[in-house]
């Protein structure tokens, strides 16, 4: 991986093995903590609208959905993605 930077990912395996600093770790827990207001997303929130991300690895068509299915991110994180980062 050579994007510069934090990145954002579904799959922190991928980033651990390209040597990669985690800034989030847990986004199967992270979803669902979200969701339950266990956890307060507005950080995180902050963090994609100030674009503190060079890079999102989501293992869902963010094209053509608006949700992820497997609810690891919360609707408002995904858009807030689609507000402030070019969906590929």
């Amino acid at each position: 991986m050579s994007q510069p930077g934090k990145v954002l990912a579904d799959d922190v395996g991928l980033l651990l093995a390209a040597g990669r600093l985690l800034r989030y770790n847990d986004p199967a827990t992270m979803g669902p903590a979200m969701q339950s207001d266990l956890w307060d997303q507005r950080v995180l929130l902050d963090e994609v609208a100030k674009q503190r991300f060079s890079l999102g690895l989501m293992l869902f068509d963010a094209n053509r959905l608006d949700s992820d299915p497997s609810e690891r991110w919360t609707p408002e994180l995904v858009a807030a993605l689609h507000t402030h980062y070019r969906i590929l």
